[in-house]
């Protein structure tokens, strides 16, 4: 019986070391998208910015409507998405440190996660919905015809749902991780 259980004790702690391996790695890969989402989110505001400069002062002749449309759409998903790897990068965090993954605070994260993705994507509904009904159809400056359309990512939408939902999975073992602590 004592090598079984010396047996099942190595094998846990070659697991744990692997799981804070990985953690540190995703931890890392996580601060990297979350200053590339900051850095398209900089980028972005500025080309607003710029295209306001543009129309207020009247440099060109007209503001190209589907520019506008696809500037603030990239706006808000790099800002969404800085929101959830922000979250997942303190996830990753804790993760790191070998300490158990059912937690109530990772739920909390992972619920943090997944309403910025599904927010910025139903924000990003909202911004195709109304540049449809204001410049559905635009006449441009050379008598061309301007027909808006714009894209739902459902891919996303789902992703956020997911990540939501496995969240009450987390919080669910962080119950199960009390309990069991309270017995010991």
């Amino acid at each position: 019986m004592k090598k079984t259980v010396d047996a099942n004790a190595i094998t846990l702690e070659k697991e744990k070391e692997s799981f804070v391996k990985t953690n540190k790695v995703l931890h890392f890969v996580f601060i990297v998208l979350q200053i590339l989402s900051l850095m398209l989110a900089i980028m972005t505001s500025i080309m607003l910015v710029m295209t306001g400069i543009n129309a207020v002062f009247e440099f060109s002749d007209s503001i190209s409507f589907p520019d506008v449309y696809l500037t603030l759409t990239l706006l808000v998903i790099s800002v969404g998405y800085f929101i959830a790897f922000n979250h997942a990068r303190k996830i990753f965090d804790i993760f790191k440190n070998g300490e158990s993954p059912f937690r109530y605070d990772v739920a909390d994260k992972m619920k943090g996660a997944a309403t910025a993705i599904i927010a910025a994507n139903l924000i990003n509904f909202a911004i195709g919905l109304v540049y449809l009904a204001v410049g559905g159809f635009m006449k441009l400056s050379n008598d061309e015809v301007f027909e808006m359309k714009f894209n739902f990512d459902l891919g996303s939408l789902i992703l956020g749902i997911l990540i939501y939902a496995f969240s009450y999975v987390f919080n669910y073992g962080a119950k199960l991780q009390q309990e069991s602590d309270e017995t010991l």
